[in-house]
């Protein structure tokens, strides 16, 4: 299946709004590669089709231990890196960003020799994340899904109110959004599950209201083709 529209997208949202359900709703003659953070994949790896299960890896990582930060960093670096690297591959996911920055930054820690953050190492970790997205923003054959739990953020100086990807550092934070070709946003209301969607980050997402008040970009119970054609039918520049 030749998939249109290939880029690089964070889906993000609270707990139970299905953001790792919907990964089961992706074509089934793909070839998907996951690194697992969360460690939710495996049972739902079971109720994905037959076919797509077959088609799909997943590449799990235990955080629970932060004394192995360093190594899980460094396993994650070559594994992601060669997920990237495979030409059969159609889709990679990480699940989820905000479980792995937690990891990350420990890494960061015990690779400056302290036992919590300071300043220089959340500059470090931004330093990180800036390469990191610029190099996925590169990658052309493929599509690329970073899940990721959210933050209600107050600005003092503006007062606007945002949701974001929930992520450690106030330098990365405020330029993550447009970092992502693509930003979905889930989330469950009156026990109905939604997708909104916005396709140029910059302009669409500086404040959530103007994403998620535009019901041109929404979705009920969205699953992968539904999705598909929203994003087709808005692929203007």
């Amino acid at each position: 299946m030749e998939l249109k529209n290939k880029s690089l997208i964070c889906l993000y949202g609270a707990s139970g709004t299905r953001k790792t359900s919907f990964i089961a709703s992706l074509p089934e003659d793909s070839k998907i590669e996951i690194h697992d953070f969360d460690n939710k994949l495996e049972p739902l790896q079971r109720h994905m089709p037959t076919k797509l299960q077959k088609n799909t890896e997943v590449f799990q990582y235990d955080t629970s231990d932060n004394s192995q930060a360093t190594r899980t960093f460094g396993t994650f670096k070559t594994q992601w890196q060669a997920s990237l690297n495979n030409k059969d591959v159609d889709f990679v996911i990480l699940d989820s960003l905000s479980s792995f920055d937690t990891m990350a930054l420990q890494h960061f820690c015990r690779l400056s020799g302290k036992d919590s953050p300071t300043l220089p190492i959340y500059g470090m970790q931004s330093g990180y994340y800036t390469t990191w997205l610029m190099q996925l923003r590169g990658i052309t054959d493929k599509t690329i899904i970073i899940l990721a739990h959210d933050q209600y953020i107050v600005d003092d100086d503006s007062g606007s109110h945002r949701i974001q990807p929930l992520i450690t550092g106030k330098a990365i934070l405020n330029r993550l959004p447009q970092s992502f070709n693509e930003l979905w946003y889930a989330e469950c209301k009156g026990g109905k599950y939604f997708l909104y969607w916005a396709k140029h980050p910059k302009a669409v997402c500086s404040t959530t209201s103007l994403l998620v008040n535009a019901d041109n970009y929404r979705l009920e119970d969205p699953v992968w083709e539904t999705l598909q054609d929203l994003r087709s039918n808005n692929n203007e520049e």
